[in-house]
């Protein structure tokens, strides 16, 4: 089993401005500059590559849950979920920590709400 934690909020640093934090979501990836896109994913993928580290290969298929904390009542469950989704199984392929994410090896998703956490908002 690979356990890991992640922000589902991003803070860009500006140099003539003041810094912006929002939420990573399909609504803000639809809208985001391929170049903040891309920023994005590299720390998440960073982030995710320090959470899986030294853990053995999974060679069958696998099942992954998503466990969300949210921080404001009226944010959308698959709209952050997806995001993490998408960057954990492709990080976990780049790694070959997994064959593929494709049907073949990642046969199911859970995505729930875990509860409220103002504090430290994640998805698990």
């Amino acid at each position: 089993m690979i356990h890991f934690s992640l922000p589902v909020y991003y803070t860009e640093v500006f140099k003539t401005k003041d810094s912006k934090t929002f939420l990573v979501s399909l609504n803000w990836y639809r809208n985001a500059h391929y170049h903040i896109q891309n920023k994005v994913k590299q720390y998440f993928t960073e982030l995710i590559k320090k959470e899986v580290k030294d853990k053995a290969p999974i060679v069958t298929s696998y099942s992954v849950t998503y466990e969300y904390y949210y921080k404001n009542k009226s944010s959308d469950l698959p709209n952050v979920t997806t995001m993490t989704s998408k960057w954990v199984n492709d990080t976990l392929q780049e790694l070959k920590l997994v064959p593929n994410d494709n049907v073949q090896y990642l046969v199911q998703e859970l995505h729930k709400v875990a509860g409220k956490d103002t504090i430290n908002p994640r998805v698990e």
